[in-house]
């Protein structure tokens, strides 16, 4: 009973913090595309700012992943967990006194990416120690899906909370949820990771297990590039950052639904045929982003790749805990699956930044995007 309550409040807390995060990744770009644009007076720079705040979060991110393993070995999970969100309080508070002060900016990127190295190494870290093997898949779904049904509306509503109180209202509204993820993680109890892990040890790992590691790296290069100019992209296109909300709602109504049945199926088919049908999908749904210029065909493409997005995120996070559960060491399965997927996303933004750099069209970054989301199928095997 126990273990129910404490996978519950696991669930919950990463559903506030994604109702949190939510207002950041999908509107920072383009709060600060229009703070850089109105004090720079350059497109180009702006966007390389919005760029450049993708790439200093995950690489940042990239850091705190060898962080967070030290700090869940010495001193606990839990406490990586509360560290990441105190962290995310700063980023807000940093994003909202910005606009006189650019280079918060940075250091706001930089904030986020060490909150997301410390919260999301502790969550998976205490998922897979609180789980049962046999439900692995379910956990996973659950913990996907309940964010997602909770955070339907939430697009819609930052752009409401931009529309009548600004950015700082809804920034307001991100350290509410932040606090309330604060309170959700009181009931689990204290863990550490008993085996630490070095950062040589991971790489001798990328060596040796190079289908597991290219697989992590590509699902999560096209993330890289959809987190650094996607939803910049979507408002070029819609003009408003109301409107923006909107298409981002509509096109997560399924998603929640489709990760409850994803997580089921894993557990009683394994993880092949979802790991096949979504890294095709993806692959779809990017090169259709390169090609079709319209927010109706995007709509479609967007509510598609949340879809794509279960059926390859869920069959890796189990792929993590059964790691964890097979060889008794967390750390290292989970350190893995973080350092490979925070590069594969480093990557993907600088891909960004060289076509911006370059004068080239950001779209084209689609076209190779399309291309990294086969290598998820590289994980069939694992």
């Amino acid at each position: 009973m126990q273990d129910h309550q404490e996978i519950l409040a696991l669930i919950l807390n990463r559903t506030f913090r994604g109702l949190a995060t939510s207002f950041i990744s999908i509107f920072s770009v383009v709060f600060i595309y229009k703070t850089v644009l109105e004090q720079a007076n350059s497109q180009k720079t702006a966007l390389m700012a919005v760029v450049l705040f993708s790439f200093g979060f995950y690489f940042v991110k990239l850091i705190f992943d060898l962080i967070a393993e030290e700090i869940c070995h010495r001193y606990g999970l839990k406490l990586s967990i509360v560290l990441g969100q105190i962290l995310l309080i700063g980023c807000v508070v940093c994003l909202m006194v910005s606009p006189g002060h650019l280079m918060l900016i940075a250091l706001s990127s930089a904030l986020f990416g060490a909150s997301s190295g410390l919260y999301w190494f502790a969550f998976h870290g205490l998922l897979a120690k609180v789980s049962q093997e046999q439900r692995f898949g379910r956990e996973a779904g659950l913990s996907n899906a309940l964010p997602n049904v909770a955070g339907l509306f939430m697009p819609v509503l930052g752009g409401f909370l931009v529309a009548i109180a600004g950015y700082q209202g809804l920034f307001l509204g991100g350290l509410f949820f932040t606090g309330l993820s604060l309170i959700t993680i009181i009931p689990v109890k204290e863990r550490v990771v008993r085996t630490d892990t070095f950062l040589r040890e991971i790489l001798g790992l990328f060596k040796t297990q190079k289908a597991a590691f290219w697989g992590h790296f590509g699902n999560n290069f096209p993330t890289g590039i959809y987190s650094a100019i996607f939803p910049l992209y979507i408002f070029f296109i819609l003009g408003k950052e109301l409107s923006m909300g909107g298409f981002f709602s509509l096109a997560m109504i399924c998603a929640a639904v489709i990760d409850l049945l994803v997580g089921k199926v894993i557990d009683t088919k394994g993880r092949a045929s979802s790991l096949v049908a979504g890294s095709l999908t993806s692959f779809v749904v990017w090169l259709g982003r390169a090609l079709i210029g319209n927010a109706t065909g995007l709509l479609f493409l967007e509510t598609a790749d949340y879809l794509a997005s279960a059926m390859t995120g869920i069959p890796i996070d189990v792929l993590t805990y059964k790691k964890a559960f097979d060889s008794q060491a967390t750390g290292r399965a989970v350190l893995f699956r973080e350092f490979a997927l925070s590069l594969g996303a480093v990557f993907g933004c600088l891909v960004v930044l060289i076509l911006i750099l370059a004068n080239l069209k950001f779209q084209y970054s689609f076209f190779i995007a399309a291309i990294f989301t086969l290598f998820s199928l590289l994980l069939i095997r694992k």
